[in-house]
């Protein structure tokens, strides 16, 4: 789901909850700025694997259940360098809060990145 808005010569299409899905791509076209939820695997990896190892009820599961209707970040910029519109704004992505679990998701998904948590 998603919607295009033309107004004065100026366009956005604003994604729903959602994969990176053909129709929307080709809504955008033209468009001067796609935001698109988006989610990113080198965070969220992590994030699951130290959950499931730290023993967290449900947590797991539920970050696994999320990968389903959230666009991975690496295709959104795949498919937005071939698009043909203006700028790809991502909103919706995990943020690390400080805790214990985080601290230790930090360091395994910064390592070998540019990826920083503040």
């Amino acid at each position: 789901m998603g919607y295009r808005v033309d107004y004065r010569g100026r366009s956005v299409v604003i994604s729903g909850d959602t994969m990176a899905t053909d129709t929307l791509f080709a809504a955008a076209q033209g468009a001067d700025l796609l935001l698109h939820d988006a989610l990113s695997r080198t965070l969220l990896d992590p994030m699951i694997t130290v959950a499931t190892e730290m023993k967290v009820p449900v947590l797991p599961r539920i970050m696994t259940d999320v990968i389903d209707y959230h666009a991975n970040t690496l295709n959104l910029e795949a498919r937005a360098s071939a698009a043909g519109f203006g700028q790809l704004a991502l909103y919706h992505l995990i943020r690390l809060n400080c805790s214990s679990m985080n601290l230790e998701i930090r360091s395994r998904c910064t390592a070998n990145s540019s990826v920083t948590c503040r």
